[in-house]
């Protein structure tokens, strides 16, 4: 008999799709470290990759005989790998799968994966089980389930325990028979190869600061000896390294360097550290909170932050006049806000920014104006700024832009530095967005185009940094916004489809960064909304499919990652939004239907978290505003015309109401304040009332459009 057909089965509930579809993609893409390919373990030779891995959903295709097909599959494969949950025990299916395994193969060669619940659990303590029955029990010798208790081999995806990474490196170890250390060598190993020297130069400060914490956990004596010279490392590391290793986006190595500094200091009792050395640990554990925010990866973010500023706190008010415990404390300050803000808990986030500002002050007031003073101020006001843009306050957060504006440009001026200008594009960016929500579409594009100039000799200088690629497609986002907003549709298209493409390729170098994938899908919505405006319906519905492909990939690649605003909410709104219209375009009410379920679903999720009630409200408002089109209901379409009038604070939120009352007129092709037909030139009108209410700038150059056309009823 020859070898089996599949290297494993894998088995698991529905529910759990998305959990089947990333692991199933891992296993089948690792390749093994080329040593070990051939070797002889208990699980045969290691193969190069392990492949082909039986999914019955992607394998069959509906029919009669779907369950024989599945029990050959289960005959012909190596291994069975059951995603464990409460879903999987209660899935029939899959418990029918186990057994049958257990019955024509061998048993030891299951392995859990679990992802959600308690193993063996405890209903008394509020635990759920995540081992189906014929997991948890073995086989008597009249194949049927006997009440001896079994012992699965599991490897623990939860957050909480091994986690997504260790916890497939285990499962991969146990079916191919290698030890757990051999494939995260590889793991570092592959890191390597990815970087150019720089990484090199970051790896041999990972060996060297490895053996000087072996060295302070062995020999005291020795330890003490070489603590300067750890130290000294550490703060190459938190420099020029680190410097060095974000222009070419290699977060994961960058993170590699971080957590072998933790673990130096954490060789150490507190109680050993000087004030220096518990400050340059806290500014290690900044590093790692910020990188695990790129990441999306929030819990693991508050878990650096917190430690940081519970240390420089505690410093600070020891030493209330150092300038260091000033500056370490601020760092803190400003990286436990992050959290807040991306939870759109702005009370709680501009108190700490205010925070930060008195540090900034008091900083500046010491050192006398010196480089790092300027620059903590500048990010203190435009910290400020940004929490006064993002919860709506306009006029105010322009103030604090402007404030910050003349200190970037100061630091800019004395250095000269690619780093240094980076930080004005970043502010000149967020005026001229304000500008553009304000009205003045022009003044907007004048700054980031200017801006847009340096960006580029600045790139032209340094053609593989990382950061500057990511400023420019920002940039040249906001600027397609501006030309939208000036109706040079066309121009604002050809700039978005290029930034599509340069996103894909910086996605290229660095999969993980969660701000490119955001800048990905913040394209196909604007040019969603360009192909719209230019009745390029078909496209426009293309690039909406792509909106929710993207979206759920993401979902693939974090099925327990934290709870993000923008990822489970605003993106998931947008697209529920696109599938609506697009079903009401074609008169396919099935569809419509269909999709209002996506509005019902958010509700469900965030109608508890007070912070996101404004979340809440629009997509309530949006889900009865689409039902009540959908059925034809004048009378309650009439009570949701009259939710919010034109005053100043509800400005936006009318005009988002009239831009759906268009969409859906334009899709019923009827109008239903009049309960009537109406034809083209009725929407024309309608839309330049929207356009008035948008952009005033841009209102009259649409006016004249309809005079020279011979109607200047308008």
């Amino acid at each position: 008999m020859g070898p089996n057909k599949y290297k494993a089965f894998l088995s698991y509930s529905h529910r759990n799709e998305r959990w089947a579809s990333w692991l199933h993609r891992r296993l089948e893409t690792y390749r093994f470290p080329g040593k070990t390919v051939g070797q002889i373990t208990e699980a045969g030779p290691v193969p190069e990759r392990f492949q082909p891995i039986f999914r019955d959903r992607e394998e069959l295709t509906a029919g009669a005989d779907l369950g024989v097909k599945i029990e050959a599959a289960l005959r012909d494969s190596d291994n069975l790998i059951v995603i464990c949950s409460p879903d999987a025990v209660s899935s029939n299916w899959v418990n029918e799968e186990i057994l049958y395994f257990k019955r024509h193969n061998n048993p030891e060669r299951i392995f859990a994966a679990i992802v959600d619940g308690t193993p063996f659990a405890d209903p008394a303590k509020g635990e759920r089980e995540c081992l189906p029955e014929a997991l948890r029990f073995k086989l008597g010798n009249d194949g049927k389930l006997s009440n001896r208790p079994a012992e699965p081999l599991a490897a623990d995806f939860r957050e909480d325990f091994d986690g997504k990474r260790v916890g497939f490196l285990k499962l991969l170890s146990g079916l191919v028979g290698l030890g757990l250390n051999d494939l995260v060598q590889r793991d570092l190993q592959r890191a390597r190869r990815r970087v150019t020297w720089i990484t090199l130069s970051a790896l041999t400060a990972v060996i060297v600061m490895g053996s000087l914490t072996w060295f302070a956990v062995d020999a005291r004596k020795e330890a003490e000896s070489r603590r300067s010279d750890a130290e000294g490392l550490i703060q190459f590391m938190l420099t020029d390294l680190r410097d060095r290793l974000e222009p070419v986006g290699k977060l994961d190595v960058l993170d590699s360097v971080g957590q072998k500094a933790a673990e130096y200091y954490e060789s150490y009792d507190p109680d050993d550290h000087g004030a220096d050395a518990l400050g340059r640990r806290a500014i290690v554990f900044h590093l790692l909170g910020d990188i695990q925010m790129r990441m999306g990866n929030i819990s693991a973010a508050k878990a650096y932050f917190g430690p940081a500023f519970a240390t420089t706190h505690s410093q600070l008010e020891q030493d209330p006049d150092n300038p260091e415990r000033i500056y370490e404390h601020a760092q803190s300050v400003y990286w436990s806000s992050v959290p807040f803000r991306r939870a759109r808990q702005y009370d709680e986030d501009l108190n700490r920014q205010q925070e930060y500002l008195v540090l900034a002050n008091r900083l500046f007031e010491i050192e006398d104006a010196t480089d790092r003073a300027i620059l903590e101020r500048a990010y203190a006001e435009s910290n400020i700024g940004q929490n006064y843009y993002e919860s709506g306050e306009l006029e105010k957060a322009r103030t604090y832009f402007k404030r910050a504006e003349p200190l970037f440009q100061d630091i800019y001026a004395r250095r000269k530095t690619t780093k240094s200008y980076l930080e004005v594009s970043r502010i000149l960016t967020e005026i001229a967005t304000i500008e553009l929500s304000l009205g003045d579409a022009q003044s907007a594009t004048d700054i980031l185009k200017e801006n847009l100039v340096v960006l580029e000799r600045l790139l032209a200088e340094n053609p593989d940094d990382f950061q500057i690629r990511s400023a420019l497609i920002f940039v040249n986002i906001k600027l397609a916004v501006s030309e939208r907003a000036l109706e040079k549709f066309e121009t604002a298209e050809t700039r978005l489809l290029a930034q599509r493409d340069l996103i894909e390729q910086n996605l290229l170098r660095e999969p993980n960064d969660d701000r490119l994938k955001r800048y990905r899908l913040t394209v196909l919505d604007e040019l969603i909304t360009v192909c719209r405006l230019t009745r390029q319906d078909d496209k426009a519905k293309a690039l909406a499919r792509q909106f929710g492909q993207y979206l759920d990939a993401r979902a693939d690649e974090s099925a327990q990652s934290d709870f993000d605003v923008e990822w489970d909410v605003r993106l998931p709104f947008k697209f529920a939004r696109n599938e609506v219209f697009y079903a009401l375009k074609e008169n396919d009410f099935s569809a419509a239907r269909a999709a209002l379920g996506r509005y019902k679903d958010l509700m469900d999720r965030i109608k508890d978290r007070d912070e996101l009630f404004a979340e809440y409200r629009d997509i309530r408002f949006y889900y009865n505003l689409s039902k009540a089109f959908l059925e034809a209901d004048y009378d309650a379409y009439k009570n949701l015309s009259n939710w919010t009038d034109k005053s100043e604070s509800d400005t936006r939120a009318f005009v988002m109401f009239k831009l759906m009352e268009y969409y859906f007129c334009e899709a019923r092709s009827i109008c239903p304040s009049q309960g009537q037909n109406f034809n083209s030139k009725d929407l024309d009108r309608f839309e330049f009332e929207i356009f008035n209410l948008l952009y005033p700038d841009s209102a009259q150059a649409i006016k004249s459009k309809f005079i020279e056309q011979g109607d200047d009823n308008e």
